[in-house]
């Protein structure tokens, strides 16, 4: 993606992201928006995301904010040992990370912004996992946030570890 056809906001969210598989769904979206403050879900077209399946997620958005999970990919289950689809939000046990959801995707509906981060993968006694999430608005009416389009990448442990240390080397040649 061209850094013009991007605001200066949305470029310097984008240089935040890590893996590659981030930046390609992001750019997805940026693309869709044309000009516009977010796509709507009538936009995606799950095939330009075919490789990307297995860890996308929908959240639909109620009127009060409160989420549900409209679509979690098949990776998504396989690790989590759990279908999540259908689910209110606030019925997943994300144990003490709970708040740290919570608000992560509540900030996504008010600021009508994405959002990103990391996050270790404890709630599931699976300590060696880190989850690299993405959270895209989306909105029918242009305005609302009524959905979100999430991924999440999970990587082990050693690998988060020898990507941590590349990015270190690779900013310290910069």
């Amino acid at each position: 993606m061209r850094d013009d056809t991007i605001d200066r906001w949305q470029l310097t969210f984008r240089r935040q992201l890590i893996l590659t598989e981030q930046k390609d769904v992001f750019d997805y979206w940026q693309e869709l928006r044309r000009g516009r403050p977010m796509p709507s879900r009538a936009d995606v077209e799950p095939q330009h995301l075919k490789r990307h399946l297995p860890t996308i997620l929908l959240f639909n958005v109620a009127g009060d904010g409160d989420l549900s999970v409209r679509l979690a990919g098949t990776g998504i289950r396989d690790v989590l040992d759990e279908e999540i689809t259908g689910k209110s939000l606030s019925e997943i046990d994300f144990g003490q990370y709970r708040d740290y959801w919570m608000s992560a995707h509540a900030r996504v509906v008010s600021e009508k912004r994405p959002a990103q981060g990391v996050a270790p993968v404890t709630w599931r006694e699976k300590g060696n996992l880190f989850v690299f999430w993405l959270r895209l608005p989306l909105s029918a009416d242009g305005d609302n946030v009524n959905m979100i389009l999430g991924y999440d990448l999970y990587l082990a442990a050693a690998k988060v570890d020898a990507l941590s240390k590349q990015k270190k080397l690779a900013g310290a040649r910069a």
